[in-house]
């Protein structure tokens, strides 16, 4: 096997880690002393220690300011260039505590290069390989950039801290210092472990919409460009495309390369159904991720390209021609969806997509297409980031109502195929107003057992917003209300039945014990408490879907 090597991606690696340290120690000062400023006033000689939207506030107003920092140092090159440097830094750049801050920042950074100048120097090799400048200036550049995104990723962290109760202390040369007691840091901790764990694409949905699949192009099955730690992988001659008509000792051997990105396949055949009114942009998306593996195959280093960048670069007018070609197989109903919102060929299509863009704050994924001169960059992988936070539609009757029986019928089927699965019997109560004396004491949205314990779940079809993971005071504690809320009165609705196990028109007198839970699309962030108390031995009271499903698995070995 022969290796292929990027020479600017090693350039890049030993030049910035030599200049990060330098840089981070200027670019910190400085911005520890704009945070100050901004906010001293507000103490006239009082402590500096904050609690709650207050401190919330001061935080989001030293990010407002450094984000214009941020832009200003963006301005100084073209986002495809941005891009390019981006894609090439080694982890170690971004890499922090907690194993999303790696991704988190690099979103960040990305984001806020996604509206920089168009001109910028770049030649293409004959493999459509872009090259583009790498100066002293441009490293500097470079090594400024990430090292505010730091900063402010920093601040983004003490914000969320802040609206889980923590306080925040403001010191002349230092960033905010988030002041918790033991417990509150001990959830933050459990919560920032459980996310890690167990975190899926589109979860936002309040539902659980995304299986695997083995198929390409049939209508609901879409490509998804994951970022990953780089590592080795062998790409035959086959997979390498038509790099081997310019490299022809590929075609014999084949090759090792670099792989920052993985492709996986999935099926999300609810997602239009449940969200009537998608934006014609959110539409646009789901539409290039759908012919995205078209898209990948005509490339002439397509795999080769988005394994190791996540993007393909494409002449425009070539591009464009192909995305006309490919509209017309997404399928009916996305089809329908298209002509019902206008988007009725290539030239609205591109400008959907040339408006999907990134934010800093709340951090929004970066733009989806960069343009530079004749070419343009398909970055497919932002475009899965913007489809793994698509957000629900805010809808309220029928449509809320069938996004919530969606999510029951999903947590049923992953009970239905475990150890847990229930007897025609029993499966036949679930969703049926369980009464005693003529009073409903509950209904069961998905119900299991094994031996003579009961599982009874409770879903929770709560839809989530980018102001949740943004940390937004409000939001989180009204998340995190709800879901005590619900484990209380679960638990009581539980202890009803289990005290009298034979009603009007039920008999759990089989069974000894019930295993009461509560599971949402995502992991709740909550106080230590009985939300986070283990129900049964990796089992907490309040789950996500991904934990319920783990656990189910586990149990059953």
């Amino acid at each position: 096997m022969i290796a292929i090597q990027d020479g600017p991606e090693l350039f890049i690696a030993q030049a910035v880690d030599s200049m990060m340290a330098g840089h981070e120690r200027r670019v910190f000062r400085s911005c520890d002393e704009l945070v100050w400023r901004g906010v001293k006033r507000q103490f006239q000689g009082q402590k500096p220690l904050v609690h709650g939207q207050h401190a919330c506030a001061l935080i989001a107003q030293s990010i407002a300011g450094l984000n214009e920092r941020i832009r200003r140092v963006a301005r100084r090159r073209s986002s495809l260039h941005w891009l390019w440097m981006l894609r090439r830094l080694p982890p170690s750049v971004f890499e922090g505590e907690l194993a999303t801050t790696l991704g988190y920042d690099q979103t960040l950074a990305e984001a806020a290069t996604g509206t920089a100048s168009e001109a910028d120097d770049v030649t293409f090799g004959p493999d459509l390989v872009a090259t583009f400048p790498l100066d002293g200036v441009t490293l500097s550049d470079l090594a400024e950039l990430c090292s505010l995104v730091r900063f402010v990723s920093d601040l983004h962290k003490a914000y969320r801290w802040a609206a889980k109760g923590a306080g925040l202390r403001f010191e002349p040369c230092a960033r905010p210092a988030e002041i918790a007691n033991p417990e509150l840091r001990s959830s933050v901790e459990l919560y920032d472990q459980r996310v890690v764990a167990s975190s899926r694409p589109l979860s936002r949905q309040g539902s659980e919409v995304v299986r695997a699949s083995d198929v390409i192009g049939e209508p609901g099955t879409l490509l998804r460009v994951v970022p990953t730690l780089p590592s080795e992988v062998r790409l035959s001659p086959e997979l390498l495309g038509k790099l081997t008509l310019e490299r022809p000792e590929l075609n014999r051997a084949g090759a090792r390369v670099t792989a920052r990105f993985t492709l996986q396949r999935v099926a999300v055949p609810h997602l239009l159904s449940l969200n009537p009114s998608l934006l014609q942009k959110e539409l646009a998306v789901i539409l290039l991720l759908h012919t995205a593996a078209l898209h990948v195959h005509r490339h002439r280093s397509g795999l080769f390209s988005v394994m190791t960048r996540g993007y393909l670069l494409v002449e425009t007018g070539m591009l464009r021609d192909m995305m006309s070609e490919f509209m017309a197989i997404g399928g009916d109903e996305l089809n329908a969806r298209l002509v019902q919102v206008g988007m009725l060929n290539v030239d609205q299509l591109w400008e959907m997509l040339r408006r999907v863009r990134g934010t800093m704050w709340p951090l929004v994924p970066g733009p989806v297409i960069r343009e530079c001169g004749r070419w343009t960059c398909l970055d497919l992988a932002s475009a899965t980031k913007h489809l793994d936070v698509l957000e629900a539609d805010d809808a309220f009757g029928d449509i809320a109502n069938a996004r919530a029986d969606h999510f029951e019928h999903a947590i049923q089927a992953v009970i239905d195929t475990s150890s847990w699965k229930p007897s025609d019997a029993l499966k036949a109560l679930r969703g049926r107003p369980l009464k005693l004396k003529g009073n409903t004491v509950t209904d069961l949205d998905a119900v299991g057992a094994r031996g003579s314990t009961l599982l009874a779940v409770s879903c929770k079809s709560t839809v989530y917003r980018r102001t949740y993971d943004q940390g937004d005071h409000s939001t989180v504690r009204n998340v995190a209300s709800l879901v005590q809320k619900a484990v209380a009165d679960w638990s009581q609705r539980m202890g009803t039945l289990a005290a009298a196990p034979v009603g009007d028109n039920y008999d759990l007198s089989q069974y000894s014990g019930i295993l009461r839970v509560i599971c949402l699309p995502m992991v709740p962030w909550v106080p230590l408490g009985t939300a986070t108390a283990e129900v049964a031995v990796g089992l907490r009271a309040a789950c996500s879907y991904s934990e319920f499903v783990a656990w189910l698995t586990n149990s059953g070995s």
